[in-house]
C-alpha cells in the first residue's frame, strides 16, 4: 500500500499557485529506477571506491573527521522516497474560487481533503480529494470566523481545522462544515507562528519564538518547541540552544525589536 501523501509547500506566484502531492511511486516505477541505478553502477566499474554499496567511509585527517557517502543510497528502492504529483489546483483556466493570491500554508485531513491558506484573501480554502472546491472558510475581520493580517500556519486536528492567526494572537478554529468554533489564544503570544501534527490524531505542537524582559532589563530571545496540552496551554519539549543578538534595552535598543518566527 503507498503511503499518505503529504502536501509540498510551492513558492508564491503573481497569477496562481499549484499545489502539488509527494508520495511514493507505483512498484513498477521503482523497479525501473532501481535497474537504471544498477546499470549506471555496472558503467562506473567494479571498484566504487570508499562508502560503496551505500555504507559512508569515515576517515581522519588532522584531527577532522570526514564523512563520504557511496555511490549508490543506503536504502532500497522499496524504502526510499520518492515524489510523485497526484494533484495540481490552481491556474489561470481555474474557477475562481480555486485561484490563490499567495500560499501560506497547506494541511490534509485523515479524509484526504486539503485545506490551503491564502493570507492575501485571508481564507482557508478546503478542496476534495478529486480537486474540486468543497469550501472557503475565513475572510478578512477580527471575529471567530475572520482572519486578521498575515496568518501564518495551517494545521489539522481531529475534525476541525486551526489557523494561527498571530496578529490577533488567537488559534481560529472551523469545524468540518466550515462553521466557526470558538478561537482560544495562542500560547506564549504572537511568537507561536509555526504549528504542526504528525497525523489528525495526534498531538499538536508549535514553535514559539519571543522577545522577553530580563531581570537586568535588557531584551532577551526565547526560541523552543512546545506540546499543546488539551485545556489549551502549552509544555515546553526543549528549548533550541543557539547564539541570540544583543537586542539592548527598550531605552538604547541595538537591533530592531522585531522577531520572525522561523517557518
Amino acid at each position: 500500500m503507498p503511503r499518505p501523501a503529504h502536501p509540498v509547500r510551492t513558492p508564491r506566484s503573481p497569477t496562481h499557485t499549484a499545489i502539488r502531492f509527494a508520495a511514493r511511486p507505483t512498484s513498477r516505477t521503482a523497479s525501473r529506477l532501481a535497474a537504471a541505478l544498477l546499470l549506471l553502477a555496472a558503467a562506473a566499474g567494479c571498484d566504487a571506491g570508499p562508502g560503496a554499496g551505500g555504507s559512508p567511509a569515515v576517515t581522519d585527517s588532522a584531527g577532522v573527521v570526514l564523512v563520504r557517502n557511496g555511490a549508490l543510497p543506503a536504502w532500497s528502492p522499496e524504502q526510499g522516497w520518492w515524489v510523485e504529483e497526484v494533484l495540481r489546483v490552481g491556474g489561470p483556466e481555474a474557477p475562481p474560487e480555486l485561484r490563490f493570491g499567495y500560499i501560506a500554508d497547506v494541511a490534509v485531513d485523515s479524509a484526504g481533503t486539503l485545506f490551503v491558506l491564502d493570507p492575501e484573501a485571508r481564507t482557508v480554502v478546503a478542496v476534495a480529494p478529486d480537486g474540486t472546491h468543497l469550501r472557503t472558510m475565513g475572510g478578512p475581520g477580527e471575529g471567530a470566523g475572520a482572519l486578521g493580517p498575515l496568518p501564518s500556519s495551517l494545521v489539522t486536528w481531529r475534525d476541525e481545522v486551526w489557523v494561527a492567526d498571530w496578529t490577533q494572537g488567537r488559534m481560529k478554529r472551523f469545524g468540518p462544515d466550515g462553521a466557526p468554533r470558538r478561537p482560544f489564544l495562542l500560547p506564549h503570544g504572537p511568537g507561536a507562528r509555526s504549528w504542526w501534527s504528525p497525523a489528525p490524531e495526534e498531538e499538536i505542537r508549535f514553535r514559539a519564538v519571543r522577545r522577553v524582559r530580563e531581570a537586568d532589563g535588557s531584551w532577551g530571545i526565547r526560541d523552543a518547541l512546545f506540546r499543546l496540552r488539551p485545556d489549551f496551554t502549552a509544555d515546553t519539549v526543549f528549548p533550541f540552544d543557539y547564539p541570540r543578538p544583543d537586542l539592548g534595552t527598550p531605552e538604547a535598543p541595538r537591533t530592531p525589536a522585531v522577531l520572525n518566527a522561523p517557518a
